[in-house]
């Protein structure tokens, strides 16, 4: 996916949005946590609370 077709998933509320952008951009942002935050479970809760944020 484009991160062109992303925005209009975005632009059209689609729910899939987020699992998209998790697909495109999950593992960089995880491995960015990972070396700011130095452990897996802070990551993890990181992460979690990115998408909770995002989502409402």
């Amino acid at each position: 996916m484009t991160e062109q077709e992303l925005l209009a998933l975005y632009h059209a509320r689609s729910e899939e949005a987020l699992a998209e952008t998790q697909a495109l951009y999950g593992a960089y942002c995880k491995a960015i946590a990972l070396r700011i935050l130095g452990n897996e479970e802070d990551t993890q809760e990181c992460l979690g609370d990115g998408c909770g944020e995002v989502g409402h």
